[in-house]
Order: structure tokens, then sequence, then C-alpha cells
């Protein structure tokens, strides 16, 4: 893959709602289900510089881990990195209507990057309150 493809696959915590004995499964216990799937096709390599490592859920949030796999040095300047990752990140979610409506219901997405020594680099969030002021 390219640093130009998707950085999240958005769809992967789209979940319709499920529905068991009439009552539908909360978002939590969804997003539980879907990190607990995701983190099997961890490490998955997402670029020619980024892996995701790990996935999680914590009440109505989803931590996504990333570790670079170049050494910084060879990563560039760090602002422009982010906001590359940032705004490639930002316009997969705030332009898909399913992750939009996911986000209104209170959903968000931490991204966190480490370095090859496991060291932290960034970090950054999206949910409504970012799509709104995206659009």
């Amino acid at each position: 893959m390219n640093r130009g493809s998707l950085i999240v696959a958005f769809a992967l915590f789209i979940l319709p709602f499920t529905v068991n004995n009439g009552f539908c499964a909360s978002i939590e216990s969804q997003l539980q289900s879907i990190a607990r799937e995701s983190r099997k096709s961890l490490p998955m390599q997402i670029d020619d510089a980024v892996q995701a490592t790990n996935i999680a859920a914590i009440g109505k949030t989803l931590l996504n881990t990333y570790h670079f796999t170049k050494p910084n040095t060879s990563l560039g300047n760090l602002s422009d990195l982010k906001a590359f990752y940032y705004r490639s990140s930002l316009n997969a979610a705030c332009t898909n209507p399913d992750v939009l409506q996911t986000l209104k219901l209170g959903v968000s997405v931490i991204y966190d990057y480490y370095d090859v020594n496991n060291r932290f680099v960034m970090k950054f969030t999206i949910d409504n309150n970012t799509c709104r002021n995206f659009q």
C-alpha cells in the first residue's frame, strides 16, 4: 500500500445494530466485538512506513495503535507527518455517511503513533465535533 491509502478501514467499526431477543446490542458491546475481531488481523502493514499493531474499545472510544516501521530520521518532518495522517483519517471518516452516523452516536476514535523503539510520537482524535468542523 502507498502512503495515500486509507489509514483505517472505518467500515470495521460500522456495524449494523444487531438484535438479540428484541434488544439492540449497545454501541459499547459492538465496539468491543469489532476490536476483538480486528485484533485477529494485526499486525497489519498500512503503508510503507506504518503498521497497525493494536485496537481496543473503551466505552464509546476505539483506540488504534500504530507503529512506524522506519527510523525517525527517515520519516521526515513530524508536523508534516502528523498533518498527513490526520488529514487522511479525517477525510476517510468525515466523508463516509456510515461513519458520520456512528460518530453522531458518541463514538470517538483515537490514533496513537509510536516509533520503532516504542516511543510515543503523536496522537489525534476524530469524533463528531471534529467532523462537524471538517465540513
